[in-house]
């Protein structure tokens, strides 16, 4: 089986900037791992909408061309957890 890409996006509700980070947790068929992948900390805008960026993520293609990671198997399930803060707690 070819590569498998997964885009993921995450939106700022609040009314203020935060930095927010995320973590994906990839399942197979069988709801075992096929990847866990954390996200770059990421600064958004209130209201803002932005791809999820990870270390696989091509900062050299277009927003168009761009996955939040990839896998060589298909994804059937998918877990996700987040975490944001101020951007001056850090």
């Amino acid at each position: 089986m070819g590569l498998c890409w997964y885009i993921f996006f995450v939106k700022n509700y609040l009314e203020e900037v935060k930095e927010v980070q995320v973590r994906i947790r990839a399942l197979n068929a069988d709801k075992e791992d096929l990847k866990v992948v954390d996200s770059n900390i990421m600064t958004l805008a209130a209201g803002e909408l932005r791809l999820v960026e990870t270390e696989e993520t091509n900062d050299k293609t277009s927003i168009w061309s761009k996955s939040t990671f990839e896998t060589e198997y298909q994804t059937y399930f998918y877990e996700y957890i987040y975490r944001f803060r101020d951007p001056s707690e850090n």
